[in-house]
C-alpha cells in the first residue's frame, strides 16, 4: 500500500476513535458535532446573526461608518449582545483558539467567492502593534486573511502597513475616545502596493470605522489600487 494512503487511513481511524472517547463539542451548544463538522454544529452556524452586506457590497452600513473611499465592504456576522458571536471572538482573540479564526475565514471565503470581492489580487490584514503581537502571539486579522486566501487563491500582503501606536481595544470605552483612538496610528511602506490592482483590508471587527480610516489614510497617500474591506464582526 502507498505510504501516504496508509498514513491517511491511520489518521482517519485515530480520529474516529478519538471522537468516540473524546467527542468534539460544538462551541455554541456544547453538544457533540458530526465528524464532517468543525467548531460549530449546523444548527448554531445557522443561528449566527448574519449581515446583509453581501447583497449590497457597494453601499451598506460599513461604508456609512467610514470616511475611506472603499469600493466593496462585507461583514460576516453582527457582533452584539448575542452570546455566540461574542463567544467566538473571545475564544479566538483572547483564549488563543486560532482554529476558530481559520474556520471562520474558510466560511467567509465560501460566502464571497462568487462575489465582486473575488476580483481582488491581495489581502491586507490590519496589523497589530509589536507589543500586542508579542503578548498575544498571533494577529487575528492575519489568520483570517490567510484562511480566506487559501480558499480563494489570493496572496496575503505582509509588511506594507505597520501599527505605530499601541492603542486599546476598540470594542470598549466611550465613543469619542474610540473615534480618535487610531489617529496617526498606521504607517505605509512606499511602493509596497504598486503591483496590486485591487486589495482587501481584512479586519476582525468594525466598531466606529476608525481603524479602517486609519489604514486607508496611511496607504492612500501613495497607493493607487482599488481598496475594499471585509471583517468578521460588525457591531450594532
Amino acid at each position: 500500500m502507498d505510504p501516504l494512503k496508509r498514513k491517511n487511513i491511520v489518521h482517519k481511524f485515530l480520529r474516529n476513535v478519538s471522537d468516540i472517547f473524546l467527542p468534539r463539542l460544538c462551541l455554541g451548544c456544547k453538544i457533540p458535532i458530526h465528524p464532517t463538522e468543525n467548531i460549530l454544529c449546523i444548527f448554531c452556524r445557522y443561528e449566527l446573526p448574519l449581515t446583509q452586506s453581501l447583497q449590497s457590497l457597494e453601499e451598506n452600513e460599513i461604508h456609512q461608518r467610514s470616511d475611506a473611499f472603499i469600493k466593496y465592504a462585507y461583514g460576516y456576522f453582527y457582533y452584539d449582545k448575542t452570546e455566540l458571536p461574542r463567544s467566538l471572538l473571545y475564544n479566538f482573540k483572547y483564549k488563543g483558539l486560532t482554529k476558530i479564526g481559520v474556520y471562520l475565514g474558510q466560511v467567509m471565503a465560501l460566502h464571497i467567492q462568487k462575489s465582486k470581492l473575488q476580483s481582488c489580487d491581495g489581502l491586507l490584514p490590519v496589523p497589530l502593534h509589536r507589543k500586542r503581537l508579542r503578548k498575544r502571539g498571533f494577529n487575528q486579522s492575519e489568520i483570517l486573511a490567510k484562511s480566506i486566501g487559501a480558499i480563494l487563491g489570493i496572496p496575503v500582503i505582509s509588511g506594507a502597513v505597520t501599527r505605530l501606536r499601541h492603542t486599546k481595544s476598540q470594542t470598549k470605552g466611550p465613543l469619542s475616545k474610540r473615534v480618535s483612538n487610531t489617529t496617526n496610528t498606521f504607517s505605509y511602506t512606499l511602493g509596497s502596493l504598486d503591483r496590486y490592482r485591487h486589495i482587501i483590508i481584512v479586519d476582525d471587527i468594525i466598531t466606529t470605522g476608525s481603524t479602517l480610516d486609519g489604514v486607508y489614510t496611511a496607504i492612500a497617500k501613495d497607493a493607487s489600487c482599488m481598496v475594499s474591506y471585509i471583517c468578521l464582526g460588525v457591531t450594532r
